[in-house]
């Protein structure tokens, strides 16, 4: 689809309508309908440059000809996919079904996390709950499952929540900018990125695991030095992630992983992390633990190819805009793997998303605590 550079960004509010809420701190109460009839106007004329407007605000409030039937409710599913900002009022109540379909909140939810997960963004208005509406599990359970990590702001109050949605709304425009600022030199290969692409594979797999190497090092604060690796099992530091001293094991795939000669020079590297158990001291609270294997990836890696490197299907596999972050149970084998990797600098950018991910998410101490267990597992092995 082409775009428009003199249309306004759509985008969505989504809540309940007849929820009431605290307004102000003079225990003044407005519905949600109110809430957003306020913060409608306040966007459209905060971001609005002479006549040209940055946002269309769209609120279910707009469809005068909206009927209670299934086209309404998929009006609403294709108004989450089709925004390019979704902000998400969260109550708990996931709104009016149809016979045993999903509320239409939870629904537009899922629609928008679905299309773009980074476009979304919510704010928590159950502290400014005076009558509560329906409040199902299955919907709160999804909320904080999948969209932990778009949880930027709770509000105790409808002015509070005016505010937030102002200052998300442009944080959201931030973040858009910024990955399709990347997206755009992905595309448009020039300098480095023509650099690495006329190097052959063993130069540009070496050039990839020093970009990744010195991109890791300065976002989980690893020293410059320490004792080199063993032979054959890859760039090894140890960082601060999670609250652990987490060692990190870097690997350039220099055509990613679809292409065989590729993915065969990367393998399947904790084969050989028995190689790397004498650095490893997961009893200790401060010891080093892991290892995680970080690969760089030329090009961008499916969720099928993650899979097949690790070797088996059952795995847990989470995939946003930086790249791919596999999980084995129950091996407690952890692979980050990076996506689009085709310079030193789009490799320091990723590998700041995939960090700022995992902290933003709470995913980092899971990772920690993960590799905590597989530090165990690999000495058991190697004794």
């Amino acid at each position: 689809m082409a775009i428009d550079e003199n249309s306004p960004l759509e985008l969505m509010i989504s809540s309940r309508c007849r929820t009431e809420i605290r307004k102000d701190a003079t225990g003044t109460l407005e519905t949600l309908t109110e809430l957003r009839l306020r913060a409608k106007k306040r966007l459209e004329e905060t971001f609005t440059a002479g006549v040209e407007r940055l946002f269309d605000v769209w609120i279910n409030e707009d469809e005068t000809k909206a009927t209670w039937d299934e086209s309404w409710y998929s009006a609403s599913e294709k108004r989450a996919r089709r925004a390019e900002v979704v902000i998400v009022l969260f109550t708990g109540d996931p709104g009016s079904r149809l016979g045993g379909t999903l509320g239409v909140c939870h629904a537009e939810l899922i629609a928008a996390v679905a299309d773009t997960a980074t476009k979304v963004r919510s704010i928590d208005l159950r502290p400014a709950i005076v009558t509560e509406g329906e409040i199902d599990e299955r919907f709160v359970a999804y909320f904080d499952e999948q969209a932990a990590s778009r949880i930027q702001d709770k509000a105790a109050t409808g002015d509070e929540a005016v505010e937030k949605i102002c200052g998300q709304a442009l944080a959201a425009v931030r973040t858009l900018g910024h990955h399709g600022t990347l997206d755009v030199r992905r595309r448009s290969k020039g300098g480095s990125e023509m650099a690495w692409e006329r190097l052959g594979f063993d130069e540009r797999k070496r050039e990839m695991e020093a970009a990744l190497d010195g991109a890791l090092r300065d976002v989980v604060l690893a020293p410059a030095d320490g004792p080199p690796p063993p032979e054959g099992t890859g760039r090894a530091l140890v960082g601060g992630l999670g609250g652990r001293r987490v060692l990190f094991v870097g690997h350039g795939a220099p055509q990613g992983l679809a292409l065989s000669i590729s993915r065969e020079m990367v393998g399947q590297p904790f084969l050989r992390d028995h190689l790397l158990a004498g650095g490893l001291e997961p009893k200790r609270k401060d010891g080093v633990v892991g290892p995680v294997h970080v690969i760089a990836s030329f090009t961008t890696t499916t969720d099928a190819q993650a899979r097949r490197l690790l070797g088996f299907p059952d795995a847990t596999v989470v995939k946003d805009t930086w790249g791919v972050w596999v999980s084995d149970a129950l091996q407690r084998i952890q692979l980050v793997l990076i996506d689009r990797c085709t310079s030193p600098s789009a490799t320091r950018a990723r590998v700041q998303q995939a960090v700022q991910w995992l902290r933003s998410t709470g995913e980092d101490t899971t990772l920690a605590e993960r590799a905590g267990r597989r530090a165990a597992i690999v000495k058991a092995m190697a004794d």
